[in-house]
Order: structure tokens, then sequence, then C-alpha cells
């Protein structure tokens, strides 16, 4: 589990290294990411994936943001829903529009994002629609719904804080970080060598494998008529 654990961040870090195309700041990032991991109901994954999609969508992605995206999420049943629900919000909302399906996404998990709109801009679902349709219009529904959002659920998050299912999350995080410091430090090169070896070994004893094959399935058919 260690070395699997250490693979998939391994790989989480090459891609953030290339999206930020630096592989000290995808690395800088990652990092960030992790620690904000263990403080929060997200694991690493989750958070990363998040990032990933607002960077390649044009952003750039800040723990403040994801503070939020956490903040709101956390009062959501379904967490992770949530979390994916508001970040392709914000990711779609760059190509210059915003539509109700990315709103009725929050508004299903639990999160009163018409209320908000209605209250802030005095708008219903249908004028939100027209509004949405331009880059101006979009960025000023997302403003009002960030501005919301802060008021209604800005610390939602701490209120986690000491529960079990925290307790759980943030143990959790804290073993798949001791897991990917183990790869880092050596143990992941060492896999990836060994790894490396027995495929060129395999590779370069076909036909052996196919004597050792041979052998066992006449042994197993002597076996048999005997």
């Amino acid at each position: 589990e260690v070395a699997q654990i250490a693979a998939r961040f391994e790989d989480l870090r090459v891609t953030l290294g290339i999206l930020y195309k630096a592989v000290e700041q995808g690395a800088k990032a990652f990092d960030q990411i992790k620690v904000f991991a263990t403080q929060s109901v997200f694991s690493v994954e989750d958070l990363t994936a998040s990032v990933v999609k607002l960077k390649a969508a044009g952003l750039d992605p800040t723990i403040e943001q994801l503070q939020r995206f956490a903040d709101v999420a956390s009062v959501s049943a379904d967490s992770v829903g949530a979390l994916q629900a508001i970040t392709d919000l914000y990711a779609r909302t760059t190509a210059g529009g915003l539509g109700l399906e990315d709103l009725n996404r929050l508004a299903d998990r639990g999160i009163p994002v018409f209320t908000i709109l209605s209250d802030k801009l005095g708008i219903n679902r249908l004028e939100i629609s027209k509004l949405g349709q331009t880059a101006e219009g979009a960025a000023v529904i997302l403003g009002a719904l960030e501005e919301g959002l802060d008021e209604a659920f800005g610390g939602a998050r701490a209120a986690r804080v000491g529960t079990l299912s925290q307790a759980f999350s943030n143990l959790q995080d804290a073993l798949q970080n001791a897991a990917d410091a183990m790869g880092q430090a050596g143990f992941g090169q060492a896999l990836t060598d060994i790894s490396n070896s027995i495929k060129s070994f395999v590779e370069g004893n076909e036909n052996f494998i196919k004597f050792v094959g041979g052998a066992l399935g006449g042994a197993i058919s002597f076996l048999i008529d005997n």
C-alpha cells in the first residue's frame, strides 16, 4: 500500500509540474495541497483533481479558494460531489458563460445557490440563465455567489474540527503523506529500478519462460494420466 500511494502521489506531482510548467512550482503546489488535506475532509487526490481542473481552465487556484470550496462542501451530505460541482462551476465559467446545469448540481447537493443569487441580485432562475450567457454576466453571478457563500458557510470547515469523521480523514491523510515521504526518500526509486529490471529479464528470456510453461504443462499432463 505504501508503494501504491507513493506511485499515485508521484503521478499527481508530475501532473502539477506539467500544468505549472515548472517541476519546482508544481511540487510546491502539491506540498500545499498535502498540508491542506490534513485540515479538511478531502483527500489529497480530491483536492489535486480540483486544482488540476481549475489550472487546466486557465485559472490560478489558491489555498484561499480551496478553503472556500471546502467550507461550502462541508455542509453537504455529498462533500466530494459538492467539491466537484463547485470546481466545475468555476472552470466552465472561464469559457465565457455560466449555465443553470452547474448551479443545479450544487443545489442538488444542498447548497442554496438560487436563494443566494435571488437575495444578492434580485433575479430568478430564468434571469440567471440569461445573465450567465455572457462572460460579463457570468462574472457578476460568480462574484455575488462567492460573497453569499462566504457569508453563509465561511468557517463551516472549522466546525467539523474535533469530529470523529474529521479525525479519521486527517489520520488517513497523514499516513498517506508519510507514505509519500518514504517514496520520495528513495523507496520509490528503488521499486522503480527493480520493476524495470524484472521487466527487462522477462522480455529477454521469453524462450526460457516458454520452456518452463511447457515443462509445467507436461508435468500436469503426466500427473493426470497416472
